[in-house]
């Protein structure tokens, strides 16, 4: 409460005229009142000389125009009003972190600020600074169609740089994205030092290999053979059929077809067959199949281990047992090296083209 003194005169009329503000101060602070936000009275006290006479209390219906603007830091210019140098506080009393600040408990219906397009469009955000008549947008559209529904990232340069979906889809430089995240572009993949969960990806620069982890090993991703074909060395005997096969834990597999049949009994073989290739060996098991017409060979470790993703080649050779010849099942030795002379190995050469 403020209340202050004055010691006047009455004019010839017995009139006495006081200037609010201007007496002597008994109490509270004249400057510190707030005009515009509280409600205020009037209580009007006279000393007749033998005490005070209190003369009654009035509400202020309505507030000098001057005590009320000096309280209204906004200036208005046309069709809009501005502050060049006061921050702005919603929701609390105290200092503003930044020109505005707004604090509120909110929730998905009440949220702390809310920007309504009036028209079947984008509601807006932008950015832009003093570099040019550049900025950002963030736009956000609600249709009907749950899938037509937009968040955007915008960009005025480059246009659409992320578009999300209603229904969750991702589009990186693809404003219509047809899966989780779809990428319009290169995509980099790198590793850090968190955990790994079931069906997370990474690139290993130590071993220059995609990986995915299964939950309890991470597992190489770029291992599928890109492409093979056979070049036969020894046509003789050899039928031009041939098949590779790759298996998802990394294995492969080699058949061939003989257009005879071999006395298996007279080639050389072992519980293992090693299987020379342009990045190594691979050793498996080797087995006439179909009367001694196909050979199948089942490799033990992977194929990147025997023939990396690069032009090179896996030699398949079958020898004669004991050092003789491989013979077919009427006990002629097979040419297999077609040098002329019977005798000879068997070599099929399967070249890797990636």
């Amino acid at each position: 409460v403020y209340s202050e003194n004055h010691t006047v005169n009455t004019d010839a009329n017995g009139l006495a005229i006081v200037n609010i503000g201007e007496g002597s101060p008994l109490s509270g602070n004249y400057g510190t009142i707030g005009w515009a936000g509280d409600q205020h009275f009037f209580n009007v006290q006279v000393d007749t000389g033998s005490g005070l006479v209190d003369l009654g209390t009035t509400e202020f219906k309505a507030v000098p125009y001057a005590l009320s603007s000096a309280d209204n830091p906004w200036i208005k210019n046309g069709s809009y009003i501005y502050n060049g140098t006061e921050a702005v506080a919603l929701g609390f009393s105290g200092p503003p972190t930044g020109k505005m600040e707004i604090r509120h408990n909110s929730g998905i219906p009440d949220p702390q600020l809310t920007l309504y397009e009036d028209q079947n469009d984008y509601s807006r955000l932008s950015f832009a600074n003093s570099n040019g008549n550049y900025f950002w947008t963030i736009a956000g559209y609600n249709n009907p169609l749950l899938d037509n529904d937009r968040l955007n990232f915008y960009n005025s340069r480059l246009g659409d740089i992320v578009s999300i979906t209603g229904d969750g889809k991702v589009g990186i430089r693809e404003f219509n994205p047809e899966q989780r995240l779809d990428v319009n572009g290169k995509l980099r993949i790198g590793d850090d030092g968190l955990d790994a969960t079931e069906g997370t990806m990474r690139y290993d620069s130590a071993s220059g290999n995609f990986e995915g982890y299964n939950g309890s090993d991470w597992e190489q991703l770029n291992n599928e053979v890109c492409l093979t074909k056979a070049v036969v060395t020894n046509l003789g005997y050899m039928a031009l059929s041939y098949d590779f096969s790759y298996y998802q834990d990394g294995r492969f597999g080699i058949t061939v077809d003989f257009n005879i049949r071999v006395d298996t009994s007279t080639v050389a073989l072992g519980s293992t067959f090693t299987l020379t290739g342009a990045g190594g060996s691979a050793t498996g098991t080797i087995t006439f199949l179909n009367g001694g017409s196909r050979l199948r060979f089942e490799s033990t470790n992977t194929f990147l281990s025997v023939a990396p993703c690069f032009s090179g080649g896996m030699t398949l050779t079958i020898s004669g047992s004991g050092g003789s010849s491989v013979l077919d099942l009427h006990g002629n030795p097979i040419d297999g090296d077609l040098d002329g002379m019977y005798g000879g190995d068997f070599v099929v050469t399967f070249d890797i083209v990636c």
